[in-house]
């Protein structure tokens, strides 16, 4: 059986995915969360195969994202330190607080410049799709923190501070090495001048419903596509990873 095309999803589509994953087809919002902190902690061992991370982990969901993929990384052996305040949303503060009870190192967002030391790579889980007005403090700050690492990054969903669909600095953003995106690619991809922002593109597949990716996502396709029809062309950085394997242990890698 052929895997589903990628699709293209806007925020607002991403959004109301989730939430009918949920309410039409009984799939728990954090269980989307943990088929997406898996995959990201997986693209990140495998790709890089670091012995330290930096996590930087936002209030929302996209912060969850962090948490999450911070615990897999832990598992595998890998040093782990995180940077994030207390989460607004409930899966996010579950994350956290798994994270908490494993005993992962949490410092405040604001103390980022203190707490980053030497890492192999940073995840930027800091604001994710939902952002469409001007990045604040401290956020802008820690942006600044990141960048002047100069490690790799890996943004989980997308590049902290970029408009999701139309590609627009908000003020600062994160000029990511990489980003594993969930579900859907997103229309800020396609946008002249946002691949420096991106980095390589990573599409994971967080077990969203084929159905609701073909209903609330435009379909991609590799070739180059004709005027009249409604597909889009592949970013040519993007690729799809294995689906289904689970992080390496540090034996395994």
């Amino acid at each position: 059986m052929e895997p589903p095309p990628p699709v293209v999803l806007t925020r607002e589509c991403a959004r109301t995915l989730d939430q009918r994953a949920t309410a039409s087809f009984g799939i728990p919002s954090i269980v989307l969360m943990e088929n997406a902190c898996r995959q990201l902690a997986h693209v990140v061992l495998d790709r890089f195969e670091p012995r330290s991370v930096l996590v930087v982990a936002g209030t929302g969901n996209n912060g969850g994202d962090g948490y999450g993929a911070a615990r897999h990384l832990h598992n595998a052996g890998v040093d782990v330190r995180l940077v994030g305040d207390p989460p607004t949303t409930p899966d996010a503060t579950t994350n956290r607080r798994i994270c908490e009870a494993m005993g992962l190192p949490i410092a405040p967002l604001a103390g980022l410049d203190d707490t980053c030391g030497p890492a192999d790579v940073v995840i930027d889980a800091l604001l994710g799709t939902g952002l469409s007005s001007p990045v604040r403090e401290p956020q802008a700050r820690a942006i600044e923190g990141m960048q002047a690492l100069g490690v790799p990054i890996v943004a989980a969903d997308l590049p902290s501070g970029l408009d999701a669909d139309t590609g627009a600095v908000l003020g600062a953003a994160v000029r990511a090495t990489m980003t594993v995106t969930f579900a859907g690619l997103k229309p800020a991809f396609f946008e002249l001048g946002t691949q420096v922002f991106v980095g390589e593109i990573v599409l994971a597949d967080i077990g969203a419903p084929t159905a609701l990716l073909l209903e609330f996502g435009r379909v991609v396709r590799a070739e180059s596509p004709r005027e009249d029809d409604d597909l889009v062309e592949l970013p040519s950085s993007a690729r799809c990873p294995e689906p289904g394997r689970r992080p390496p242990t540090m034996e395994e890698r």
